[in-house]
């Protein structure tokens, strides 16, 4: 995936209020930033395409989804450590 096939850039959290952040942003993909959506909403319109995306019921032209995480996800369930 390149930056040109970018479409938008959405910023959702706490870097929204950080102004150096948001200038890097913006040049570094050459797109304004859209900063009106809240986590929860960001994340609701993602699963809902995503879940149209995987259903028989829609079609849609070429899409797609990137699923990409720096970091590794460690879940502990200390009370089934006994």
């Amino acid at each position: 995936m390149s930056v040109s096939d970018l479409h938008s850039v959405e910023m959702v959290g706490d870097a929204v209020r950080t102004p150096i952040i948001q200038q890097v942003i913006k040049e570094y993909f050459g797109l304004e930033l859209g900063k009106s959506l809240m986590p929860d909403e960001c994340i609701a319109r993602g699963s809902t395409l995503f879940a149209a995306m995987n259903s028989p019921y829609f079609t849609f032209k070429d899409f797609n989804v990137e699923h990409f995480n720096y970091y590794s996800v460690f879940i502990e369930y200390p009370f089934l450590s006994k």
